[in-house]
């Protein structure tokens, strides 16, 4: 564990003990790119051979909309995990509203392909964009930190 601590703190993320059954795991963001490396242990007969897994963006967008997960487990996840991270991501804006208080502009940022729904886009909701209100259809890079999740 003190290796993954010391990994942690040179990449400025932040590592988890592994409680239980569970594997430690880093979390954070390396370059404005959120990222969360751990370790799984596949199993071939008798053998074991354990890897160290990297997640990148889209990954951690798999990781949590990817799966058949219940909404209740990936809030969860998010706010454990991911809230209060920050990010920088370039998408591509999919709507822009006033709301009265405000400019709102969803912007996609991933995809992530599930044999439930098919291809779902991960879009993130910013507020109050800084500068004019983007364009539909435009690439942006949205920079801040994510927020928790209620819904």
């Amino acid at each position: 564990m003190e290796a993954w601590r010391q990994a942690a703190a040179e990449l400025g993320i932040s590592a988890s003990v592994g409680k239980g059954l569970a594997q430690p795991a880093l979390t954070g963001t390396v370059g404005g790119i959120p990222v969360r490396i751990d370790t799984y242990t596949q199993r071939s007969g008798n053998s074991n051979t354990t890897y160290t897994r990297y997640r990148v963006g889209n990954e951690v967008a798999k990781e949590l909309f990817g799966g058949n997960d219940l909404s209740f487990e990936t809030r969860s996840r998010f706010n454990s995990r991911y809230a209060d991270t920050s990010v920088r991501w370039q998408g591509q804006v999919k709507s822009v509203s006033d709301t009265g208080s405000g400019i709102e502009a969803v912007v996609t940022v991933a995809s992530v392909n599930e044999d439930l729904y098919g291809n779902t886009d991960i879009g993130v909701i910013v507020e109050n964009p800084s500068g004019p209100p983007p364009v539909v259809g435009a690439t942006v890079t949205v920079v801040g930190k994510l927020s928790t999740t209620t819904s």
